[in-house]
């Protein structure tokens, strides 16, 4: 009732309550939105914007804002050192990464990887049409590079694209015929990610 009335459907106090209330069940309430899937099939490919009203949260510097920091921030993008000028662009935009296997250079969308496999110093991107990439990075680099709105750490050496996941339980993700481990450390937010 408190949060009812604080959103302005009842009102405050019980005194101004009328002596009957017509209450109703409802047929059928719609809740619309977008899922991440939709919001990158959406994406104006080789886009970035930074709207007005939202540079008063970019970080400053010397009291001005830093917009070149603001694009650092970016999945993909990462500074060459620190208090270096210029930064990197890990394939070009915010839709895809560009990864070297096999001697050659690979756009991969992040809409055709179902997850990330670490191996110290390489990685293994397994991709939904069952083939695999193996690159030399780090688990920690490639998430870096992923949106964290698609993407999730589940452990210390996997990372999965939730819309991926078939089923799970407590300790594992299930992704087709992967079986994929939940770490210890990271079970109890990949769970509540996955219940919401």
């Amino acid at each position: 009732m408190t949060a009812l009335a604080s959103a302005g459907f009842l009102p405050a106090s019980a005194d101004e309550l009328p002596d009957s209330l017509d209450v109703r069940p409802l047929d059928e309430v719609v809740i619309t939105g977008h899922s991440a899937r939709q919001r990158v099939a959406d994406a104006h490919v080789g886009s970035e914007s930074l709207e007005l009203d939202k540079l008063s949260l970019t970080p400053r510097l010397f009291g001005e804002n830093d917009i070149v920091k603001s694009i650092t921030l970016l999945p993909g993008v990462h500074s060459k050192a620190e208090g270096a000028g210029g930064f990197e662009v890990r394939g070009g935009n915010a839709y895809h990464i560009i990864v070297k296997a096999d001697r050659r250079y690979h756009r991969v969308a992040f809409t055709r990887i179902d997850y990330i496999e670490g191996l110290k110093d390489y990685v293994i991107l397994h991709l939904s049409d069952g083939s695999r990439l193996i690159t030399r990075s780090t688990i920690k680099n490639m998430e870096e590079s992923l949106p964290c709105d698609a993407f999730m750490r589940v452990g210390k050496s996997y990372i999965v694209r939730l819309s991926q996941i078939d089923s799970f339980d407590t300790n594992d993700l299930f992704i087709g015929d992967a079986q994929i481990p939940i770490g210890a450390a990271y079970r109890d937010r990949v769970l509540q990610a996955l219940m919401n």
